[in-house]
């Protein structure tokens, strides 16, 4: 029995996220899942569940959820433990016992404010698409560093 899934799943024409259309959580986006219940998104990531557009969404996720800043300047995980859980809600909601809708975990996420994506390529470069700089070779007759 395969673990893949690879039907296309509708979105709402007000997201910009995919609701899964399978499952326990059916009808939930990338987004709700993982401030709702994060050790199912880690279940569903770890596993490899997850394919096509919904598995760039998910990479997207995981991403984004594994480098959260903080406004002291703290990076945290959302996907690490509830009382990190509750600092990101009080950091970005302006209270930990928010509840947390569609519309509030999907803007957390569109909003790149909201990472440390240093390491990530920038919009105009897709991931994985970003070229390198050309190897400078030296001139004829300059001398070079080893």
């Amino acid at each position: 029995m395969e673990k893949e899934i690879t039907l296309p799943t509708p979105q709402d024409e007000s997201s910009n996220w995919t609701a899964l259309h399978f499952g326990k959580y059916e009808g939930l986006s990338l987004p709700e899942i993982v401030f709702k219940y994060p050790s199912y998104f880690c279940w569903l990531y770890e596993e490899e569940y997850l394919r096509g557009p919904l598995k760039k969404e998910a990479d997207d996720i995981h991403e984004r959820a594994t480098h959260v800043k903080l406004s002291d300047g703290s990076i945290v995980s959302l996907l690490e433990s509830r009382p990190t859980m509750r600092s990101v809600k009080s950091h970005a909601f302006g209270s930990e016992t928010v509840t947390t809708t569609r519309e509030l975990c999907e803007s957390f996420f569109d909003d790149l404010r909201n990472f440390d994506l240093s390491g990530e390529s920038t919009e105009t470069e897709p991931k994985g698409e970003k070229e390198s700089e050309p190897e400078k070779k030296p001139k004829s007759g300059e001398e070079t560093e080893e």
